[in-house]
């Protein structure tokens, strides 16, 4: 049963498979079956259900006239307002209890679906979509009937475009489909009214398929006659512009997995190929209201070509990204993998997170609540790759939304990651993530407390080990839930303890030394000893106030007030805690967009450098075995590379100072990548190089030496370095005997 799809749970979906495999037949007491909705917090309501396969086998065999009386009965036992297209209609349908019961094996319950919004709610969907689902089926029905079409149109006509409903919208689709196989001239009328509604996914490739793809004057006709149409398409995913292109780039397909097989004629002359011209059609379809994405689902150069159109040559990447981004508000592009990573190279911008943020956060329920096919497109693309969508995104209003309802597991990947985002949100306001995240727990091994169950679900994450062990009483909720679960509230600190730690004094505020500053970026020189970052419970956790450098900027009058309104706070890449050097803030969105995708951990791509020097343990007996200048591939992602060459040894410590150069960066990279190839970082324990026989650094001895990017809104290149810190100075002198500088 389709209409209840995508609104049951998991633990729901048993008892869903047992109601579609019912055996269909021509009764009309197998399209309904009375069930019983109860969600999470135990709230039931009964609801009847439409089965569309027993409707359609119903009606398959039916005069027009017989089957719209028998779905004008079917609309009264759904207790939905039935529109007439007919007279002499009474209702005689009976529900079938009894095999609604016989589904769960009992006769004394009928079948109960947990479903994964509260009951009203879901029951108002259900009923809006089988509604729209006997309209669609009457259109069909009535499109037979030029008298009603007429009708119908006529008073559709009475009213503007908004005053039209779900249901007759649905019932104007569903008589376009099916003229389009009987009457094309009619169908055409019909469909490319302006003051009709908007043509669904299926109308509008029902009208494409019309259009004969080797007549250009045809294909020409059909994008223009369409054109002002497809400007009201819910999406541009649903236009006919866009259902034409694909069918064209199919076309285009064929010809050419054909060229390497010549077609010769009779008369041994090389024929015309079928595909000749597509691609010129095909580049004329691009510059109507098509979603490239859809149409190009695997061309990165096909996508940027269709953007190219949008812009000039002399245009900024930040006029780019703002041209890019309007096309897709204004025509609603689904936020498909390959557009989102090609147009953010296109541009040098991370398209991803406004895109995605407009595509899911934008008004979102109250889309979904309308049935907005737009959004809940959009939400399933995401629930694809939670942890990159999300929580890279930092959208987490959307994916505590998703958590609650049970479509990501807190068992799922990226949980532990999503917990510690929300840790890390310096701006706690409710703009920036929940207040409260809500899951369920399928089962609790027996033995095992509740507690020690819910640490297991992100071990490692010290921001939910921190709550867990100092703040579950005052903090987390647990009740039982339907389906033998356990539903789970757990209420996030309002305060960021480094942020009010810093603001109120409570340690010393190191100094922080500038290196580059204007209204979009700011690059300062990072002490060694100074997170970059902390969780929200960092103080409770250590036992004793602590702070990080976001903290510190954000409880300064110049930087803190501007910061707080910015993705991360401006925070584009990191530094370990004991690496000093260059980093990198961002100061408006805009920038950190385009910051983000240069240099970010996040990018998908990265084309700047970030340079290091490092002093390493030399683990080779003989220094003739070192390699002077390697590259490393991390063994995980291709894509993480890191470059170095040894500036000098120092023979008598067994010591080497080592530049090295990355792009993108991931946690411990340099050190990580410089022990596998022997070169440990002095005082790095983690990673081996504790192994120095003498103590000439008290911390991990790598330093930013510098970082070039381009400037996000004047597309200037900008080089910052930052000086090597004393202690890295004193070491170099002790390693060269001559004594501390």
């Amino acid at each position: 049963m389709h209409h209840v799809r995508g609104l049951v749970r998991h633990a729901g979906r048993k008892v869903l498979r047992a109601l579609e495999a019912r055996q269909t037949t021509t009764l009309p007491q197998a399209c309904l079956c009375r069930v019983e909705l109860v969600d999470v917090n135990g709230e039931r309501q009964a609801v009847t259900l439409l089965h569309p396969g027993a409707l359609l086998t119903m009606v398959k065999g039916m005069t027009p006239s017989q089957a719209l009386r028998a779905l004008e009965d079917i609309a009264q036992q759904l207790d939905t307002p039935a529109q007439t297209t007919s007279a002499g209609a009474t209702s005689s349908t009976k529900i079938d209890e009894g095999s609604s019961r016989a589904v769960l094996g009992t006769e004394h319950a009928i079948p109960q679906l947990y479903v994964k919004d509260e009951v009203h709610g879901t029951c108002t969907e259900v009923q809006r979509r089988q509604c729209r689902f006997i309209a669609k089926v009457r259109g069909r029905f009535v499109s037979s009937d030029p008298a009603a079409v007429e009708g119908a149109l006529h008073g559709w006509l009475q009213k503007s475009p908004g005053d039209l409903d779900d249901v007759e919208a649905a019932q104007y689709n569903g008589m376009v489909e099916s003229l389009a196989a009987t009457d094309t001239a009619a169908a055409i009328a019909l469909a490319i009214n302006p003051s009709l509604p908007s043509l669904s996914v299926a109308a509008s490739a029902a009208l494409a398929s019309l259009v004969q793809l080797h007549t250009p004057a045809a294909v020409h006709a059909f994008l223009e006659s369409f054109a002002g149409k497809d400007e009201s398409a819910t999406s541009a995913s649903d236009s006919c512009a866009t259902q034409l292109a694909m069918r064209l780039r199919r076309e285009l397909g064929k010809a050419q997995s054909n060229e390497s097989r010549p077609a010769v004629s009779s008369a041994g002359v090389a024929a015309q190929r079928p595909g000749h011209g597509m691609g010129a059609l095909l580049r004329e379809a691009t510059h109507f209201s098509i979603d490239p994405g859809v149409v190009f689902p695997a061309e990165p150069a096909s996508i940027q070509a269709w953007a190219n159109q949008f812009v000039s040559p002399d245009m900024l990447p930040v006029s780019r990204a703002a041209a890019v981004l309007k096309q897709v508000r204004q025509r609603r592009l689904q936020p498909r993998r390959i557009a989102m990573d090609s147009l953010s190279v296109w541009t040098l911008t991370d398209l991803e997170r406004p895109w995605l943020r407009f595509a899911l956060e934008s008004s979102a329920q109250a889309q979904c609540a309308r049935g907005d096919t737009y959004v809940s497109a959009a939400y399933q693309l995401a629930l694809k790759d939670p942890k990159r969508n999300l929580v890279d995104n930092r959208l987490l209003h959307t994916y505590a939304r998703a958590l609650a309802r049970g479509d990501i597991s807190p068992l799922d990947d990226s949980f532990a990651a999503y917990l510690e985002e929300c840790g890390e949100c310096h701006d706690t306001a409710a703009s920036e993530r929940p207040s409260i995240i809500r899951f369920t727990l399928s089962s609790v091994p027996d033995g095992v407390p509740l507690l020690r169950a819910l640490h297991d679900l992100a071990p490692k994450c010290s921001y939910w080990r921190t709550l867990l062990d100092h703040l579950a009483d005052s903090c987390v909720r647990v009740s039982t839930a339907p389906m033998s679960e356990v539903k789970v509230e757990v209420r996030l600190p309002c305060v960021h303890e480094c942020v009010a730690a810093a603001t109120a004094a409570e340690v010393k505020l190191p100094i922080i030394p500038v290196l580059y500053e204007d209204d979009d970026v700011l690059v300062v020189d990072k002490p060694a000893g100074l997170a970059t970052s902390r969780h929200g419970l960092s103080c409770t956790q250590l036992g004793t106030p602590t702070t990080d450098l976001i903290s510190v900027l954000l409880a300064t009058d110049r930087v803190g007030a501007l910061a707080r309104g910015i993705f991360r706070q401006g925070q584009v890449h990191r530094l370990d805690a004991e690496t000093s050097g260059c980093l990198l803030i961002a100061k408006s969105d805009v920038a950190a967009d385009s910051l983000r995708h240069q240099l970010g951990t996040s990018a998908a791509f990265s084309h700047h450098s970030k340079i290091y020097h490092a002093l390493c343990v030399v683990l080779e007996p003989s220094l003739r075995n070192v390699r002077l200048h390697d590259d490393i591939i991390d063994a995980a992602d291709p894509k993480i590379r890191t470059r170095y060459r040894v500036i000098r040894f120092f023979p008598k410590h067994r010591v080497a100072w080592v530049e090295c150069r990355i792009q993108q960066g991931k946690k411990h990279q340099i050190r990580r990548h410089l022990a596998s190839r022997g070169l440990p970082i002095l005082a790095d324990l983690e990673h081996g190089g504790a192994v120095c026989c003498q103590s000439m650094i008290s911390r991990v001895a790598l330093h930013a030496h510098s970082l070039s990017f381009i400037h996000p809104v004047t597309a200037d290149p900008i080089t910052a370095a930052a000086p090597l810190p004393a202690d890295f100075r004193r070491c170099l002198s002790l390693l060269r005997d001559t004594g501390v500088e």
